[in-house]
């Protein structure tokens, strides 16, 4: 269960790349690091920023209320281009801090990092495109209707996996 928590493109699992940023560098580079390890750490991120929703406004913190709502910001999924943490924050934030439907600029540049996650299937650039597409077939992770369907005009791949998501969100979304 530690290394099949993500959805993969093919048979090859999602990996964290040395050099995580939420782990200490004291911390042994071992390959015995899991999927499970990445997700329980970003998911502890995310929950620290939820909980600072009620420290000083100094602090960074995720709010969620009547008058405000946060979202993820979309360079996190370009800063944090692993595909494992990519799929760790997909599947560890609540689905309203990936509704990007009402922030038209946010959603645009959340497609186009898709568009070229779901391009990049075949590689490791592109190891996070079938979590990218179940997030959006789900409605986990909402972008405003033009960016939905400039996401699913991309070519379909010759991934297997991915061309059928690809097909599923096509049918379900447009």
């Amino acid at each position: 269960m530690g290394d099949d928590l993500f959805l993969p493109n093919a048979e090859t699992p999602l990996r964290l790349q040395p050099g995580f940023v939420f782990w200490p560098s004291s911390l042994p580079a071992k390959p015995g690091h899991q999927q499970a390890d990445v997700y329980f750490t970003i998911a502890s991120v995310l929950q620290r920023l939820r909980a600072n929703a009620f420290e000083p406004s100094g602090k960074r913190r995720i709010v969620s209320n009547w008058f405000q709502q946060t979202i993820l910001a979309p360079g996190n999924f370009g800063r944090f281009n692993d595909d494992v943490i990519q799929a760790s924050l997909l599947r560890a934030a609540y689905p309203y801090e990936l509704n990007f439907a009402d922030t038209t600029d946010e959603s645009y540049e959340l497609g186009r990092l898709l568009r070229r996650v779901i391009a990049a299937c075949e590689s490791s650039r592109g190891g996070a495109a079938s979590e990218f597409l179940v997030a959006l077939a789900t409605r986990r992770r909402q972008l405003c209707r033009k960016d939905i369907e400039q996401v699913l005009a991309i070519e379909t791949p010759g991934v297997p996996m991915v061309r059928f998501l690809l097909e599923t969100c096509r049918r379900l979304l447009l």
